[in-house]
């Protein structure tokens, strides 16, 4: 069969409405699902913030404060100061494995400021300390261990425990983390707040990109992105992970001194369609996050 120049641009322009109607119907399609997805998100959205649909709940906080503070023999006045400041929690909707995880983390900073403790003792009695070139403050040490409460309502717990250590003019400081769902009774994972982990860490890398930390150990940003991975799929060793919390303002993420070379704070909002809704502030309750208060 034979086509003349008449039937083939009838053709081409069929072909022309064929693509523009699959297009319509794709974007449609598209734009359907996204209404959809924002319906969806809204609705959990809403019935998230309002706490009368949630499990009552009664958690007891109480403060932990143990305070060392002692200084060597003149003429050297070599000093050690410490400070461990945390909460108890008890309460029925407390797993055991969320509790013991924190007393373990807590008796194991216990347990090593005191063996600080008897060693800086012992050494401001030897003969040791008297033999040395009298320096005023001479290796003196400071030890501070805090954690503030960045969100406590009937959805959740979520803290952030500081940790600072001074040596002579040397000073280091990183983050350990406690997120806890009091409705599911299990701890919180990074993976159940943030929806997509590729859109996550491109956001924190644009931002470290658009206003990077004053101090950096390395030159890209390869190693940030290990501490997000391991953050994000639970690695145990809470040294090589950014620490998190969900407070006032939204998915707040803490670098530290030892990790990269000086402390960056970074909050991503509640609003931001990579934060699971479930997680939105109740709209019946007033914040008050504690280390944003103190630190800004």
């Amino acid at each position: 069969m034979i086509i003349n120049s008449k039937g083939i641009n009838q053709l081409k322009r069929i072909i022309a409405v064929i693509i523009t109607l699959c297009i319509f119907v794709f974007n449609g399609c598209s734009q359907l699902n996204h209404g959809r997805e924002l319906q969806d998100k809204n609705e959990i959205q809403t019935e998230r913030q309002d706490s009368s649909k949630l499990d009552e709940i009664s958690v007891d906080v109480k403060n932990n404060t143990y305070t060392y503070d002692e200084c060597g023999p003149e003429p050297r006045n070599t000093t050690m100061y410490i400070l461990i400041d945390y909460y108890e929690l008890e309460g029925e909707c407390l797993s055991s494995p969320f509790l013991e995880d924190r007393e373990d983390f807590f008796s194991t900073i216990n347990e090593d400021y005191d063996k600080r403790k008897v060693q800086f003792e012992e050494y401001i009695k030897s003969d040791l300390y008297k033999e040395k070139d009298v320096v005023e403050g001479m290796n003196s040490e400071k030890h501070i261990c805090k954690e503030y409460i960045e969100r406590n309502d009937k959805l959740l717990y979520s803290s952030i425990v500081s940790i600072s250590e001074t040596y002579g003019g040397n000073w280091m400081g990183g983050y350990r983390s406690f997120n806890y769902d009091f409705q599911k009774q299990e701890n919180i994972d990074l993976s159940d707040v943030v929806i997509d982990y590729t859109v996550f860490k491109k956001t924190v890398i644009e931002e470290l990109n658009s206003n990077p930390p004053e101090i950096q150990y390395v030159e890209d940003y390869s190693y940030y992105e290990y501490l997000l991975y391991n953050a994000y799929y639970g690695k145990d060793d809470y040294e090589e992970q950014v620490a998190w919390t969900l407070d006032k303002n939204g998915l707040t993420l803490y670098f530290g001194t030892s990790q990269i070379g000086c402390e960056y704070i970074y909050t991503i909002p509640y609003t931001s369609e990579n934060i699971n809704p479930y997680y939105m502030l109740l709209s019946d309750e007033e914040y008050d996050s504690e280390f944003y208060f103190d630190n800004n």
